[in-house]
């Protein structure tokens, strides 16, 4: 699915947040967003779900325009989605087990209980949880594991982007390592488009993807991740100072 924001302005609160953003992500592509607090990142993915609206510009899926704000828009869009919040636990219900929560979307669409348990068991399989893991409540497993299992509840779905929102915060380099490495093999094999938003130079580098540098409410500057790092340091720190 190609993504395209195309002179995005979203003010919230009476400030401007997002002064004319453009941004491309292509089918079967990833790229990483990064910048300093307030450059309108998680804005960004507010305006995409269509949580807060445009003043200005709009949001084109395919190539085509697409309101998230209304009802309509959100009841094409959101099931293309999958959204991995910062804080993945909150987004599991606490009384049920990682399998019922990946299972309950297709229960909702009509997915007989059999085969909804099947198709979980088997996404949850796919990004690294087996029926032991899967089994237990979200407070009994790590925050990879819970963010796993959340990939796992988009993928059953068929999403066919992924919206990841500092995914490897909480994780060591390791655990970030098999983050990427999960999200690439769901890639490799679902051809899922990736927008990543993350402060984590080793996350960019293990997804070795383009990265833009949001600030001031647009993009700053496009480089890669293997090389972003020392391309943008002046730059980052800069706009860093300007937060302080």
């Amino acid at each position: 699915m190609k993504l395209e924001l195309r002179d995005l302005h979203v003010e919230r609160g009476g400030q401007v947040v997002l002064a004319g953003l453009d941004l491309t992500l292509d089918s079967a592509a990833t790229l990483v967003v990064a910048g300093p607090s307030g450059a309108g990142k998680s804005t960004m993915l507010a305006a995409i779900l269509g949580l807060v609206g445009p003043v200005r510009g709009g949001m084109w899926i395919d190539g085509e325009a697409v309101d998230a704000t209304t009802a309509a828009g959100r009841a094409a869009l959101w099931p293309k989605l999958g959204w991995v919040p910062q804080r993945p636990g909150a987004a599991l219900p606490a009384r049920w087990s990682i399998a019922q929560s990946v299972a309950h979307p297709l229960r909702l669409r009509g997915v007989g209980p059999a085969a909804a348990a099947q198709r979980a068991d088997a996404a949850l399989r796919q990004v690294g949880l087996d029926e032991t893991l899967s089994a237990r409540a979200p407070h009994r497993l790590s925050g990879g594991q819970q963010q796993r299992a959340v990939i796992a509840r988009a993928l059953v779905l068929g999403a066919a982007l992924l919206l990841l929102d500092e995914p490897s915060s909480a994780l060591d380099p390791a655990g970030t390592d098999a983050l990427a490495a999960v999200l690439l093999t769901l890639q490799r094999d679902h051809g899922m488009s990736l927008l990543v938003v993350s402060h984590d130079v080793g996350l960019a580098r293990a997804l070795d993807a383009p990265v833009m540098l949001l600030a001031r409410g647009r993009a700053q500057s496009h480089s890669h991740g293997a090389l972003w790092w020392q391309q943008e340091q002046a730059l980052w720190q800069g706009l860093a100072r300007e937060t302080i």
